[in-house]
């Protein structure tokens, strides 16, 4: 069983309403959405006991069968389902691993592996892909032409088709770097990042305009060439995200910093309601 697919969507769904992270609306003083706590020991007993289910909460607690969500609609029964419980008990059973989400996880890199047709490998990467592809008893493709390459790589970072003289000049490259060369062709153009904006930009429901009723216009503009600017200057993501969110409270602010998260009114609402929870700092506004 895994944590994060299996079992956390159903103490999400079940649990967290009364024994999540609102201090006011917690009952017992119980919250699972912790590991130390939903782990703990309370007057000799556990509510998850790793490798003894039976000594478990969720599955030796009959009431949990039948108890209603708070928020579930009218005439409609969100009790645990059988189905539910035998997903926990197993959870239990195989050691109730609660493992920290992946964001929170340093990567590492694993090992390569082993693959039958080792002639087709270029790339370590391409070790993951035919493992995958061999698992499935299936072959690669026959490798694209360079003019397919080239369109693909050209539409994937630039979101434009490559000039007949950018291609003619990678017909005409033999050298061994001839492929790395057009991809850091692509990389260094100002196209890159306005394609990789439209993709954040489309996901924080940027609009030049309202929208609804009267669709009257916004001066969104800046932030847009402040993401486009980002991605072309490679900012890292960290950075990337705290100034969105709170760039005109970090210390020694400057201008690029300051203005942009300095305004609700362009702040994605996600960003905006996140800031209200964790700021407290009076805010610049914005004279975009």
């Amino acid at each position: 069983m895994d944590f994060l697919r299996d079992v956390r969507p159903i103490l999400a769904q079940h649990c967290f309403q009364c024994h999540g992270p609102d201090d006011n609306a917690r009952k017992a003083k119980l919250r699972l959405d912790q590991k130390e706590a939903a782990f703990a020991e309370r007057k000799g007993k556990f509510v998850v006991a790793p490798n003894a289910p039976e000594n478990s909460l969720p599955v030796r607690a009959d009431h949990l069968r039948q108890r209603k969500a708070p928020d579930a609609p009218a005439g409609k029964s969100e009790a645990l389902t059988e189905k539910k419980i035998e997903t926990l008990r197993l959870w239990i059973e195989q050691g109730a691993a609660w493992p920290e989400h992946w964001a929170f996880v340093a990567p590492k890199r694993p090992a390569l592996p082993e693959v039958r047709k080792s002639e087709w490998v270029r790339d370590p990467i391409d070790r993951f892909v035919l493992t995958k592809l061999e698992t499935e008893n299936l072959n690669p493709n026959p490798e694209a032409t360079r003019e397919a390459w080239l369109r693909r790589a050209s539409f994937d970072l630039t979101g434009l088709p490559p000039t007949p003289q950018e291609l003619d000049e990678f017909l005409k490259d033999t050298s061994p770097k001839a492929y790395e060369n057009q991809a850091d062709r692509l990389l260094a153009s100002t196209r890159y990042g306005e394609r990789q904006t439209q993709e954040w930009l489309d996901l924080a429901r940027y609009a030049d305009t309202g929208g609804y009723q009267n669709d009257s216009p916004r001066q969104m503009w800046k932030w847009r060439e402040w993401v486009i600017n980002a991605y072309n200057a490679n900012m890292p993501f960290d950075q990337f995200t705290i100034e969105q969110l709170a760039g005109d409270l970090l210390p020694n602010a400057t201008l690029s910093q300051r203005w942009r998260p300095g305004s609700t009114a362009t702040i994605p609402p996600i960003a905006r309601r996140a800031r209200r929870k964790t700021s407290t700092a009076p805010r610049t506004s914005s004279t975009a």
